[in-house]
């Protein structure tokens, strides 16, 4: 943190002001504040007319698990996935995060991968350096039906795929100040044991000291009241809660599988992944309405679609859709501290 505070000159000419008759208002000392995002910041009472002005910066690094159901009827979901890899892949790297992507099965049967990372060719764990990293990561979540009958539990395969053995045959993958984005792919419920899968998430993944969630759930999969799901190959009557419930714990997508062209439904995935990736926490509580934002030097609105939003619960921004702001981009926000309630 870098910070300008009043010299001794300042100060004794502010103290000689105080018997100005033609000065009537004290000198403001403006500081200038550069932020990261996982760095520890303290402040003091201020001023209510103290003016802050911050550049941030987040942790760019993300890693992406993807767990994918191998059960029957899943070669044509699989196939609309892969479809939308390239544009994926096109928007992380726009963005100019730092991440690294595995893929796992959902089948924790004896004969199955029980949370092993799939690597039958090319290294086990993808990043954007890897030579042909798209066609690696098309060729693992286009897996096709399984021979055997597969014991499908998406949330323990997560769980073993995180933990040891496996977390130790894949050293590295969920990095320090990462963000950790699970997506599972699936077009039936959760079979997994009961357990609390948040609370080790949290546990694997703890919150940032602004309070700030550093894993997330994504959902592709059979939606509650889908009209689109309403046959017996879709499995209606078993729709992703158990999945739903863990994206909506962590601000997650929860999207349907239920269409032949998955684009609208990616979309949705990456761009609530790149939201939550370029999320900056502010070094103090600020008044709401006096927050302003401007990414290289154009102001951008306070917009839930395309914009900005303050999320009170993380003392941050979130950028949405179009305005979330590409490798490199000069970002600066104003605010005056105030009360976020």
């Amino acid at each position: 943190m870098r910070a300008r505070f009043a010299s001794q000159t300042e100060i004794k000419q502010s103290r000689q002001s105080q018997i100005r008759p033609c000065i009537s208002i004290m000198s403001l000392v403006v500081l200038v504040v550069t932020l990261l995002a996982c760095d520890s910041q303290n402040f003091g009472q201020t001023a209510q007319n103290q003016a802050f002005s911050q550049t941030p910066t987040y942790s760019n690094k993300i890693d992406v698990l993807w767990v994918v159901d191998t059960s029957g009827n899943m070669t044509a979901n699989q196939q609309a996935v892969v479809a939308q890899i390239p544009s994926f892949i096109n928007s992380l790297n726009q963005t100019g995060l730092d991440y690294q992507i595995a893929v796992t099965t959902m089948d924790m049967s004896a004969q199955g991968d029980q949370g092993k990372f799939l690597s039958a060719s090319g290294p086990a764990v993808l990043t954007d350096v890897t030579p042909n990293m798209g066609q690696l990561l098309s060729s693992r979540i286009f897996v096709g039906d399984y021979a055997w009958h597969p014991l499908t539990r998406g949330l323990q395969a997560m769980q073993a795929a995180l933990s040891a053995p496996n977390s130790t045959v894949n050293p590295g993958f969920i990095r320090t100040n990462s963000l950790l984005v699970v997506i599972f792919v699936t077009a039936s419920n959760d079979q997994s044991p009961a357990a609390d899968y948040t609370a080790w998430l949290n546990q694997l993944k703890p919150p940032t000291q602004f309070g700030q969630m550093t894993w997330v759930a994504q959902f592709m999969g059979v939606m509650p009241g889908d009209p689109n799901c309403q046959t017996t190959t879709w499995q209606y009557n078993s729709p992703g809660t158990a999945y739903i419930a863990l994206a909506s714990a962590s601000g997650g997508a929860a999207v349907s599988i239920c269409s032949g062209n998955l684009s609208s439904a990616m979309t949705n995935v990456g761009q609530q992944l790149l939201s939550l990736a370029t999320a900056y926490p502010l070094a103090q509580l600020p008044n709401p309405n006096s927050i302003s934002v401007v990414v290289n030097g154009t102001k951008v609105a306070n917009d839930a679609t395309n914009g900005w939003t303050y999320v009170k619960a993380s003392n941050s921004i979130q950028f949405h859709g179009t305005a979330i702001p590409p490798a490199g981009a000069s970002i600066v926000v104003n605010f005056q501290p105030g009360s976020a309630a």
